[in-house]
C-alpha cells in the first residue's frame, strides 16, 4: 500500500523535496527514491525477520 501511495504521488513529491528547477532530475530522484525502498525493503525483512524470529520481536526493535 506505501508503494502504491508513494508511487502516486512521485510527481508531488518531486516538487516539494527535490529542486524545482530541474523538473525533469526532480522526478527521476523521486523515481529513483522510490525503486530503492522497493528493492531495499525485502532485503530489511529477511535481515530484521531472521533477527526477530532469533532474539524475538521486542529485542529486534
Amino acid at each position: 500500500m506505501t508503494f502504491y501511495l508513494y508511487g502516486s504521488l512521485a510527481i508531488f513529491f518531486s516538487t516539494v523535496f527535490y529542486p524545482a528547477n530541474e523538473p525533469t532530475a526532480a522526478v527521476l530522484i523521486s523515481v529513483a527514491t522510490f525503486a530503492t525502498g522497493f528493492v531495499v525493503c525485502p532485503l530489511g525483512a529477511l535481515l530484521f525477520g531472521s533477527i526477530g524470529d532469533r532474539v524475538g520481536r521486542k529485542n529486534t526493535f
